[in-house]
């Protein structure tokens, strides 16, 4: 999931709200929810936030996403490891089959050489991203 929130600058609760019917993998435009989805693309309309599916809050956050190339494979493989897989499951599935919660990620203290964490890109800023590469490397 930190992967996915560096590659397409999705926060934690678009992350844990993506459902597989807003993820096109395919080389063909899709139509979901009577929107065109172009290929290889990701359509960010939602969240998971306290327990609950809500839109997004911002307008500037209601976007289509590139799938990035390092994704790609990721993304084909949870699609074959996991059971929920339908067009309304969450991409990433708790064993419920409900989104996964952004709290069972606990909030690391930030020390020097310390593995990059999850909850610290909840934490997103314009600049988190190269701001978490730039800590880990240091």
């Amino acid at each position: 999931m930190v992967l996915f929130a560096i590659l397409t600058s999705m926060n934690i609760a678009e992350i844990c709200g993506l459902q597989w019917k807003r993820v096109n993998l395919n080389e063909q435009f899709t139509t979901v929810d009577g929107e065109s989805l172009p290929p290889l693309t990701i359509a960010v309309r939602a969240q998971w936030y306290r327990g609950e599916y809500g839109s997004v809050k911002a307008k500037s956050r209601r976007r289509n996403l590139p799938i990035p190339v390092a994704l790609r494979g990721v993304l084909a493989k949870i699609k074959e490891r996991t059971k929920f897989t339908g067009p309304d499951d969450p991409v990433f599935a708790a064993r419920t089959g409900k989104p996964v919660d952004e709290h069972i990620f606990p909030r690391p203290d930030c020390h020097r050489n310390e593995v990059v964490h999850l909850s610290l890109v909840r934490e997103r800023k314009r600049h988190s991203a190269s701001l978490l590469l730039l800590h880990a490397y240091q």
